[in-house]
């Protein structure tokens, strides 16, 4: 939860996604349980997320109570379990929402083709948080055959494959799956090169 917080990762929260916990709330469970911490570590998973290792009580395995005490004072710094910082967050949500339409309605309006890239699960998300539907966005982009001629759930918006929407030479990509940004900034060079432009909604909205 801190680092969904931290890179306003708000497409994680979806129905593939049921839990979202910080150190303590997930150390307070696990104690209830009768459980203890023995590693623990961060990975850029859905955004960033924690992973764990856990034994019972009376295992012979030791917490790691210094690396436990450690991001718990992070977390304490941080606020990250207070209500105001999660009301912060929603705000920030909110402000977020408010410039990315903002930035795609100004673009349509300046006639520039404006079509989205990777029809995800998190995507999704986005879009209708947003209120990004088929009369901002003409188009996705997608490598998977199977979504082919369907439409985003809410949003309405055409998937169709990479190759015909290249054809159309769009102006600019809004990437749904953000977090694979050098990944997606590389295998699009050519696209770049070409003078076309990448937004990257989150953590920050960037075009590059």
């Amino acid at each position: 939860m801190p680092m969904m917080i931290k890179n306003r990762s708000y497409d994680t929260i979806c129905h593939e996604h049921l839990e979202y916990y910080s150190l303590k709330s997930l150390k307070y469970l696990l104690t209830k349980a009768g459980l203890k911490i023995t590693n623990l570590s961060f990975n850029q998973i859905n955004g960033g997320s924690i992973e764990v290792d856990v034994v019972k009580k009376s295992s012979k395995y030791k917490e790691c109570k210094d690396l436990i005490n450690w991001v718990l004072e992070s977390e304490h710094v941080n606020q990250y379990n207070e209500i105001k910082k999660h009301k912060s967050f929603y705000n920030e949500c909110l402000n977020h929402k408010k410039l990315l339409k903002k930035l795609l309605i100004t673009l349509k309006k300046q006639n520039k083709k404006v079509v989205g890239y990777g029809a995800s699960t998190k995507g999704n998300v986005l879009l209708q948080f947003c209120g990004i539907n088929s009369k901002i966005i003409s188009n996705i982009a997608e490598v998977n055959k199977y979504k082919f001629n369907r439409y985003t759930p809410g949003s309405k918006i055409k998937i169709v494959s990479e190759k015909s929407i290249k054809l159309k030479k769009p102006d600019y990509m809004l990437v749904l799956p953000w977090h694979f940004k050098d990944y997606i900034v590389k295998r699009e060079r050519n696209f770049l090169k070409n003078g076309g432009k990448l937004i990257f909604p989150l953590p920050e909205i960037e075009i590059v």
